[in-house]
């Protein structure tokens, strides 16, 4: 079997799974993949990765050889890069905007998804700390804080009017 490097010829069929980096446990993706999501050619890729790797953008990574057979059928040998999570995420912003935005849309949605329940929990908290004052005022009524102050802070916490305290 005869292999050649033909890095600039069309790939038949690439592997695009995250997978371990070698000897160690953390995930990488290949240039390949992010050739594939972002629709740019391999060697484009591999040329935005090295100039920012020179810029000190991103880390010095090491490329792997990689076999694949190209469109007339010859087994090749080809080199990728393998990045961690961060310098795979600025490879993409540089190469397609539009890709980062859905990604940072995404993210936006996931943070504020994660959000609501402790916003929630803190709200009816307070509504049962705002019950138990309501009830303290309604049995006693020498308590000395003002009761138009207590019910504007009440107020804000359900959700009903609020006024400035």
């Amino acid at each position: 079997m005869i292999q050649t490097t033909c890095e600039d010829s069309p790939v038949k069929d690439i592997s695009t799974n995250l997978v371990p980096a070698s000897n160690t446990q953390v995930a990488t993706m290949s240039s390949r993949e992010i050739a594939e999501l972002t629709g740019k050619e391999h060697k484009n890729v591999k040329r935005t990765i090295e100039t920012l790797m020179g810029k000190g953008v991103i880390r010095d990574s090491q490329f792997e050889n990689f076999e694949y057979i190209n469109n007339l059928g010859i087994p090749c040998v080809g080199k990728e890069y393998r990045l961690e999570k961060r310098d795979s995420f600025v490879v993409v912003a540089q190469l397609s905007p539009e890709f980062t935005a859905r990604l940072v849309d995404r993210w936006q949605e996931l943070e504020a998804q994660a959000a609501k329940p402790a916003l929630q929990m803190a709200r009816s908290h307070l509504n049962c700390v705002v019950s138990r004052i309501d009830t303290r005022f309604r049995e006693d009524s020498s308590l000395t804080i003002s009761r138009e102050r207590f019910y504007a802070v009440r107020n804000c916490a359900t959700g009903s009017a609020c006024s400035c305290v």
